[in-house]
This record gives C-alpha cells, structure tokens and sequence, in this order.
C-alpha cells in the first residue's frame, strides 16, 4: 500500500499532520472461456462444428472490481487482422456472460475471434478460439416429371459436405 502524509503548521508553531493509505488496483479484469454452443445446444469444437447459417453462443467468466464491457470480436482472417464482427456479451448471472455470434451463408468455414474484458481503468484481458462451419448443398433432380399426380420418391445416398467430408443417409 502507499501511504500519503500531509503536514500543516500555522504561523503560532503548530503543527497537525493526517495520513491517508490507499492501494491501486494494477490487476486487469480476469477472463475465462466457458463453452461455445450452437442454437440447439451443442457444443460446438472440431468434431461438431456450425452448419451454414446456424448461430454461435459463446459463455465465458469476466470478474473485475471495475468491470466495464465484455466483448467479442470475429476476424475475417487472422486474430488481429481485419474484423468481421463484434459482439458485447450480456450478463446471465453473476460473473457469467453470454454472446450471441449470428451468422449466415456468406460466411466462410474457419475463424478465429477473442473476447476482451476491460475494465474502468483502461486495463485489458482477452482469451482468443476458433470455430468452423460445414456447409450444406444438397440438389435434387426428378426424371420423368411428376407434376400433376402425387408420387412417392425414395432417396438413396450420401450428402457431400463442402469441407470434404462425407455422411451416409
């Protein structure tokens, strides 16, 4: 701690002092990821990624004395580049906060974002990720044409991921 004295003395000789003891807060906002889960409650890592389009939550722990924001930034190439999108988290409870990443079919298929605390006094934290996205073509071609009479048609086959990989149906 530090400790401020200050002293007086008037023109009689007397003297008075008052000390005063004070801290300074040099610990910036602590930040820790929860989870990132898609809109059905997924967690969303390498082996479960988006779909195209399907929203992101992000959870994550921010405690500071002097918490101001929390926030979110996606960028379109590399951490620190170019961004793509910002987002503040809300808070759900306590030291608990939630961001809400909306997406849609332009988007790519990886990314990487960090999420910053800062607080009042300018001091900064942040805790950087990434996420991916399959996405989804499926074209269907009916021959003879069939309009006019109602038909059943079964399909057979395997939907083709743009990221290569392959599910069987």
């Amino acid at each position: 701690g530090n400790i401020w004295t200050i002293y007086a003395n008037d023109t009689t000789g007397a003297i008075g002092q008052s000390s005063i003891s004070f801290s300074i807060n040099t610990i910036p906002p602590a930040i820790t990821f929860v989870n990132q889960t898609n809109s059905r409650g997924e967690f969303v890592n390498n082996t479960n990624p988006l779909v195209e389009g399907e929203g992101m939550i992000v959870y994550a722990l921010a405690n500071s004395k002097n918490l101001d924001k929390v926030f979110l930034i996606v960028w379109k190439t590399i951490e620190g580049g170019v961004q793509l999108l910002r987002v503040f988290f809300t808070q759900v409870e306590g030291i608990l906060y939630r961001a809400i990443i909306p997406t849609n079919h332009t988007w790519d298929f990886n990314y990487n974002y960090t999420i910053y605390a800062n607080d009042t006094l300018g001091r900064v934290s942040s805790f950087s990720s990434n996420f991916s996205f399959v996405k989804i073509n499926i074209s269907v071609f009916v021959e003879p044409e069939t309009s006019g009479t109602p038909t059943n048609i079964t399909l057979f086959g395997n939907v083709n991921f743009s990221n290569g990989s392959v599910f069987g149906n």
